[in-house]
């Protein structure tokens, strides 16, 4: 029972704290406290609970730190020679005002020290737990940093590359295929001009999310700068079935957009290509969609599959 109460006093002290190191200060004041209360009343310089202090020095590099460790040994290594230059006699007289200790004091003393070990182990499961948790969910945050577009949500072009190589990769070993489609919006850089660019910022996300409301949960969609965006359709074989989605992504985009009290309209073009039928070469096929894409646009034609 009180080490479940101890555990849920650590729990509730570190959740207060929602600081490592203010919960490590805080165990160490408890733990200095108890063991110097301890081992006035248990002998003073003849105690053999004097040696514990080492506990609070190993703690305090532990729980706070190189800088947090210096000033808990300076507190530690000053109060255990305190109390070992102190007169013998005055732990003598202090324990005889105590009759009942003696008999009691083996039994004190092992559960002490079991109490010690316990709640040194217990904080320190708390808080390399809670680093842990923290390292995981920073580096989890910097991955989804890293990999995805700040504006849109839509994944950047560094995510881009490495799931394209990915799903090539898949693809050749399976006898799979994809397509890729790339878009380029026309008619963005007046939006920008005569908006200003929180206008253009609001077109970006609404495209994006029309876009993601056309394709499949298997298929991706990403940004790769500026106005152009990509998409991996999974599972294409045939001309015939990306140009049927390819399309249907143009028709969503072209569709007004409020922006404020009023309306604008964003024309898009788009240039397709297939893995591996097209090319098997990733950085091929990537050059290949480009250049359709190009072509769309400077033939003011709405979508080219090569």
């Amino acid at each position: 029972g009180m080490a479940s109460l101890s555990y849920v006093a650590l729990l509730f002290l570190l959740k207060r704290t929602k600081n490592l190191i203010s919960f490590g200060h805080w165990v160490l004041r408890i733990q200095f406290l108890s063991m110097t209360g301890f081992i006035v009343v248990s002998g003073g310089n003849d105690s053999p609970l004097l040696p514990l202090y080492a506990v609070i020095i190993v703690l305090s590099f532990l729980f706070t730190g190189m800088s947090g460790g210096f000033v808990w040994t300076f507190i530690a290594i000053t109060c255990h020679q305190v109390i070992s230059r102190i007169d013998p006699q005055l732990w003598t007289e202090l324990n005889s005002l105590n009759p009942t200790f003696d008999p009691a004091f083996d039994r004190l003393t092992t559960v002490l020290l079991y109490s010690l070990i316990f709640f040194a182990s217990i904080s320190y499961y708390l808080v390399t737990h809670q680093l842990i948790s923290n390292i995981r969910q920073e580096r989890q945050e910097y991955r989804i940093g890293a990999e995805q577009d700040e504006l849109t949500g839509l994944g950047n072009r560094r995510s881009f590359e490495t799931l394209l190589a990915k799903y090539a990769d898949s693809a050749r070993h399976n006898q799979g295929s994809f397509a890729l489609l790339y878009l380029d919006l026309d008619k963005f850089k007046p939006v920008n001009d005569s908006y200003g660019h929180e206008a253009g910022d609001i077109v970006l996300r609404i495209v994006a999310e029309r876009i993601l409301g056309k394709i499949r949960s298997d298929d991706r969609a990403f940004r790769l700068g500026g106005d152009e965006f990509a998409v991996i359709f999974q599972g294409v074989r045939e001309k015939s079935q990306i140009t049927s989605a390819a399309l249907h992504t143009l028709e969503v985009i072209r569709q007004p957009i409020d922006i404020g009290q009023t309306s604008v309209r964003i024309d898009c073009s788009g240039g397709a290509a297939l893995f591996p039928s097209g090319s098997d070469d990733i950085d091929e096929l990537v050059r290949i969609a480009d250049k359709a894409m190009y072509r769309a646009k400077a033939s003011s034609g709405a979508l080219e599959i090569a």
